[in-house]
């Protein structure tokens, strides 16, 4: 589930491939797009209700992302942005515990991790690799918390390229740097579709054998 103005980004860049247009009326119209968000927001609502409450979903996966912009500092995003994603997120806590924050690194746009130290949630996925912030780095934003991550998702990575004993190993570090607790272990976000099931399945098989051992 993408918030309130990233929906408007993804049509913007997805769908009229102009990559360009969102930053510029950030910029240009942001009370617009404050109140395109409010309006936004409130469908989003009624999908998340729908779909925790008719549903056998446990959560929902909800994505957010800074406006690539330096005139989008942490105060302007919060009061132009940040109030209606909050509205969204609060509601997807009211209904379940298990919902994760995907702090979006897609395509190496970055982000302010701060800016969503009070997000709440009960997982937080961020692009390690694009943000060049390391799990256990992540981990002290935010406490007590669940952490997903690990591998780039980017094309000609370690994820689509290496060969399985170096896919195997890397997988195993990230295991370990988590010291075996609150930790799902994933990518910075959605990995390329062409990617073969077998290397996912060397992932999950490592996992699992991990898990394996430290239950032993």
């Amino acid at each position: 589930i993408f918030s309130p103005v990233q929906w408007i980004r993804i049509r913007l860049e997805f769908f009229d491939l102009d990559f360009e247009r969102f930053v510029y009326l950030a910029e240009n119209y942001p009370k617009e797009l404050q109140h395109a968000g409010k309006e936004l927001g409130k469908d989003i609502q009624t999908l998340v209700r729908k779909l925790l409450t008719e549903t056998k979903l446990d959560g929902i996966y909800y994505c957010v992302q800074n406006v690539q912009s330096p005139k989008y500092d942490q105060k302007t995003y919060k009061e132009i942005v940040g109030e209606d994603e909050l509205a969204v997120l609060k509601l997807a806590n009211e209904l379940s515990p298990y919902n994760i924050l995907h702090i979006c690194g897609y395509a190496h746009h970055k982000n302010n991790l701060d800016f969503y130290k009070d997000y709440e949630a009960g997982a937080y996925n961020w692009a390690v690799h694009t943000e060049g912030v390391s799990l256990s780095e992540g981990r002290k934003l935010f406490p007590g918390k669940c952490i997903l991550g690990g591998f780039d998702n980017n094309p000609k990575t370690l994820i689509t390229e290496g060969d399985r004993a170096d896919v195997e190993k890397f997988a195993e570090d990230c295991i370990e740097e988590s010291e075996y607790r609150s930790f799902i272990l994933g990518a910075d976000c959605s990995v390329p579709n062409s990617i073969a099931n077998e290397r996912l399945r060397w992932i999950t098989y490592c996992a699992q054998e991990k898990n394996r051992e430290q239950g032993e």
